[in-house]
């Protein structure tokens, strides 16, 4: 009897409620196929043959400096090696974490209101929110951003534990926590300013700044170690960073610049999924900039420089309005405060990144910012129930209530947007797939040293007009990683990521194997012509058709325009 009263507790409850939903919301997901940087983890897994194959070019300093991810891409590596080409290891390990993440922020924002309700509602649109959908939607991110999180807010709920019981363990394992999230991913680097915030604001003891950086010195050295580490790697990069500042660019004023506004254009767009702010972006500057509707670069316009703008505004709205709940309700001041400042932090772990195609940052940026902003739900609700209790309780219930409806369709909301770009997922799988699955089903063995030749008549894919086939990556590369088996791919070309740019072509031979890839006709002739060593016997020839999505075989016709 006891177990089943303990079963129906409240907290149980909620805590299945909040599996079913995430279930409900990305189930799809074991529907989904590799996108892209998935391949390249996979053919270095393969290429090494080894546990240890991210690790390779990294020192033991760089390791625990959190280079190369080392938890996350130990986690990656086992998938790959014992679980090639499957989704569904990379999805149940980021439901169960996301799951998990989302039980931690009930019981942070629990602990903080004395309310359970609060508790879930705050779990819940934290569980729902469309903008840091991506960690969950991109398997690249699995294991690494959700993890990343996981102790992140393991670290802050021990550290609550520790101001309210004043036990040094709880401390000492909140710090072990927050290390163990930045072996993951450096997101959580902002906890270095957390630690000492959350004394300011909720330990009874007030101590001067000095003493709180001794407090935490610990963390404080280990944090600059990191940023050092990390800062030496960037500048290595250089122009082949991607997005990052590179060397070219002043690289201190970038960073400075991006520190004061990507936490301003980012803290409103937590909230509001960017297919929206583009949509109003474009009808204010249809308005209010129309001589931009003729300009060539109106698109891009309208994605970056108005949608920073309306950015900045909502974002001095919603401040505006968190003020006057914080001036009205002084028993939320604290949780008010916090949720504010930790919503804006979250943001400072990325001003090393350029977004030069977008206000918004990737989605998966936004994952830890998620936690931000479902406390500043929660922290919203608890000021209203608290204003409500000073006039009646009829009062109440009616601003409870309708904070919970606004809620509750927001969240589901939210989720009709994931479960919508999911299908998507899968339409775009499917057509991966059913590529792949005819490719092996047409050549079920290749010959020794092949050459694959891959045209097609697709109008192009993802705005690309020349790319004839359903890929994002180097599909040289996709091909060497998906024959893998056949025991006649080198493995130096995997491990040196041959073939992985987008229409990269060539043939290489390592150690008495080979490999090649061509979209293009005439430079597969000039190879022939310049390498008397190669023979038709080695090519495949595959044709696209994108209106049936079929796979045709026109081996024989290329090798006898070869002759």
């Amino acid at each position: 009897m006891k177990i089943f009263s303990k079963f129906l507790r409240i907290d149980t409850v909620f805590y299945a409620v909040l599996l079913i939903i995430i279930l409900f919301t990305y189930k799809g997901l074991f529907k989904t196929f590799f996108q892209q940087d998935e391949w390249a983890s996979m053919g270095i897994v393969l290429g090494h043959n080894t546990l240890l194959a991210n690790f390779s070019d990294y020192s033991i300093v760089q390791l625990l400096a959190g280079n190369g991810r080392v938890l996350g891409s130990f986690i990656t590596v086992i998938f790959d090696r014992y679980f090639p080409f499957e989704v569904a290891p990379f999805v149940l390990f980021a439901l169960i974490t996301h799951w998990l993440n989302a039980l931690l922020t009930y019981g942070i924002v629990k602990r903080i209101t004395r309310n359970k309700y609060i508790g879930f509602l705050s779990a819940l649109v934290f569980a729902t929110l469309y903008e840091s959908s991506g960690a969950l939607t991109w398997i690249s991110a699995h294991t690494t951003a959700l993890p990343n999180c996981l102790f992140l807010l393991l670290s802050m709920y021990l550290y609550f534990k520790y101001l309210d019981s004043k036990k040094n363990k709880y401390k000492f394992f909140s710090y072990v926590s927050f290390i163990v999230s930045l072996l993951f991913k450096e997101s959580s680097l902002f906890m270095i300013v957390e630690y000492p915030l959350l004394d300011i604001i909720f330990n009874s003891q007030k101590k001067n700044i000095l003493l709180l950086i001794k407090q935490h010195v610990v963390v404080f050295v280990y944090c600059a170690f990191m940023v050092i580490s990390r800062y030496v790697q960037l500048k290595s990069l250089g122009a082949n960073s991607g997005v990052f500042v590179t060397k070219d660019s002043n690289v201190f004023t970038s960073i400075l610049l991006h520190a004061a506004s990507y936490p301003v254009t980012s803290f409103s767009q937590t909230f509001i999924p960017s297919q929206l702010l583009f949509k109003v972006a474009s009808y204010y500057q249809m308005v209010s900039y129309s001589f931009l509707n003729t300009h060539p670069l109106q698109t891009a316009i309208q994605t970056i420089i108005v949608s920073d703008i309306l950015s900045t505004w909502l974002t001095l709205i919603l401040l505006l309005g968190l003020g006057i709940l914080w001036f009205i309700s002084k028993k939320e001041r604290k949780f008010l405060l916090f949720c504010v400042l930790f919503l804006f932090l979250s943001f400072l772990p990325f001003i090393a990144i350029d977004k030069p195609f977008s206000s918004y940052l990737d989605s998966r940026y936004y994952y830890i910012a998620s936690v931000g902003a479902a406390m500043i739900v929660g922290a919203y609700i608890a000021a209203v129930v608290d204003v409500g209790k000073r006039y009646s309780l009829i009062l109440q219930v009616i601003l409870a209530s309708f904070s919970v409806i606004v809620v509750l369709l927001f969240c589901w909301k939210n989720t009709q947007f994931i479960r919508r770009d999911i299908t998507q997922q899968i339409f775009i799988a499917d057509d991966r797939k059913n590529f792949l699955n005819q490719v092996k089903t047409l050549f079920p063995e290749i010959p020794n040293k092949p050459i694959f030749y891959v045209t097609g008549d697709s109008p192009g894919f993802y705005g690309l007009a020349n790319l004839t086939i359903p890929f994002q990556q180097g599909f040289g590369y996709t091909l060497m990683v998906w024959y893998w088996k056949s025991g006649k791919i080198p493995a130096e070309l995997l491990n040196n990521f041959y073939l992985w740019n987008l229409y990269e072509e060539g043939y290489k031979e390592e150690n008495g194997k080979g490999f090649g890839f061509f979209w293009k006709k005439d430079d597969l002739i000039k190879a022939f012509r310049s390498n008397p060593n190669l023979r038709q016997q080695q090519v495949i020839g595959l044709f696209y058709k994108g209106s049936t999505k079929d796979v045709m075989n026109i081996t024989d016709q290329i090798r006898e325009e070869l002759q």
